[in-house]
């Protein structure tokens, strides 16, 4: 197992979005990671149904603190465990940015999302992972334009692009985006996924901080 797995109550989960929104977060186009090649991913679960379902991502900053998915202003939320996270070989926490992140940098998005959203919504039995390029803000407000509800995108966030048919999309929403073993981005959401534009994630640089602060 190449990653970890919490499980809350569903209540607790409001701020991860919902899959069958147009607005969430998933990987499409991705291929299956390699064994411990994420080892600060964790998956969001409930068990209200009876099942463990996966809801959203997270990543490990400390050994009791993971990062993931806020609120639409703020997209992003610290969540501190019980029982403090025992770190092995495929579970580790991951680096918070020392800088804000450069555009055209290749980038590791990893989740559980759905692969097949369109026709049969499919969840992946192993983490995906797919390799996205940073992009200027410019950029991504001219490659969004069509949406403006969404816009202005600004410093508080980062977009990254893959071309059709690859992003994040539903499940993926509060994952990593890494950029050598660095967390800089947290999904926050795709218009739509896989169709060409920029997926939008939290610049972790910009609430370093608040993290900080917080923990």
């Amino acid at each position: 197992m190449n990653s970890l797995f919490v499980t809350f109550l569903f209540l607790a989960l409001s701020s991860c979005g919902d899959a069958r929104t147009k607005i969430s977060g998933r990987i499409l186009g991705g291929d299956d990671a390699n064994d411990g090649l994420a080892p600060y991913q964790i998956s969001l679960q409930t068990d209200l149904l009876g099942d463990n379902l996966h809801i959203c991502g997270g990543s490990i900053i400390s050994d009791h603190w993971i990062l993931l998915k806020g609120n639409r202003e703020n997209d992003i939320a610290l969540c501190k465990v019980s029982t403090n996270i025992t770190y092995g070989e495929k579970i580790q926490p991951i680096k918070l940015p020392s800088s804000d992140v450069e555009a055209g940098k290749k980038a590791l998005l990893t989740g559980w999302g759905y692969t097949d959203f369109k026709h049969n919504r499919t969840a992946p039995d192993k983490l995906q992972k797919a390799i996205l390029k940073t992009r200027t803000l410019k950029q991504c407000n001219r490659n969004l334009k069509a949406f403006k509800s969404i816009l202005p995108i600004d410093k508080k966030q980062v977009c990254a692009y893959a071309g059709r048919g690859t992003g994040g999309c539903p499940g993926d929403s509060g994952g990593p985006l890494v950029i050598n073993r660095t967390l800089i981005g947290v999904v926050s959401f795709g218009v739509p996924c896989g169709q060409g534009y920029d997926d939008v994630f939290t610049n972790v640089y910009a609430y370093v901080d608040w993290i900080h602060g917080q923990m």
